[in-house]
């Protein structure tokens, strides 16, 4: 009796198998057809150079990856260009297999790189423009940290939350620090951010910085967000 018991339910095991088999396909077909695929893009470099920058948060795409990629993603089968906010307001559905390209926090290469780009193509855009930023040209607290690392030839660092230095030389030390640092403030909610940016600016030994003209760093002013339309 036993092993018929065992034996019927290996059956249904099998029998169960093969519908969730045969069902799954048909269910990436399905979220394939519906779900909405938004490409995030921080800041877009004019060309390969990278002064007072070493892009160790890997948000930085020179401008003709960015042509490609937009092109390669623009011309995909069956691939709609939406913009996302007029669906949302509309309480529209969206269409299938859709893409949204969209910007963080108001750099100017957004404005200057990226947009002419968007405009040839026919690719709608939406940018998340971060008011202090544009206003006063500032800089995000990892910014901050990331250009004082630049500037300084090598040096060590003592966080906080660990007890031992960190030495730095090495562009892929520094991002390695940066990462490090990142991952602790999100985890750590208690962290001062700009207590600690102050901090680091103090132990490299340099003047604490709030703005750049880097081309990697400056933000929008008000002309560009009022023109900004693709």
């Amino acid at each position: 009796m036993m092993k018929l018991q065992v034996e019927l339910m290996r059956i249904k095991l099998k029998f169960f198998l093969r519908r969730l088999i045969s069902v799954i396909p048909v269910f990436e077909y399905i979220v394939r057809l519906t779900i909405l695929y938004v490409y995030i893009y921080i800041t877009v470099a004019k060309d390969e150079s990278r002064p007072n920058k070493f892009s160790g948060l890997n948000i930085l795409i020179v401008n003709h990856h960015f042509d490609q990629d937009i092109g390669a993603i623009a011309d995909a089968n069956k691939v709609h260009r939406i913009k996302v906010v007029e669906y949302w307001e509309n309480g529209a559905t969206l269409p299938p297999r859709c893409f949204a390209i969209t910007f963080d926090d108001g750099f100017e290469n957004n404005y200057s790189v990226a947009a002419p780009i968007l405009k040839d193509l026919h690719v709608p855009a939406t940018f998340y423009i971060t008011t202090d930023f544009v206003e006063n040209n500032s800089m995000s607290w990892i910014d901050r940290i990331e250009c004082c690392l630049a500037r300084v030839p090598q040096g060590s660092l003592h966080l906080p939350w660990e007890r031992n230095e960190h030495c730095f030389q090495t562009a892929e030390e520094k991002i390695w620090i940066l990462k490090r640092i990142r991952e602790k403030a999100k985890l750590i909610k208690s962290i001062d951010v700009d207590w600690l940016v102050s901090d680091i600016f103090n132990q490299c030994g340099i003047d604490e910085i709030y703005s750049s003209n880097d081309q990697l760093d400056l933000k929008m002013v008000a002309h560009c967000s009022i023109r900004l339309s693709v």
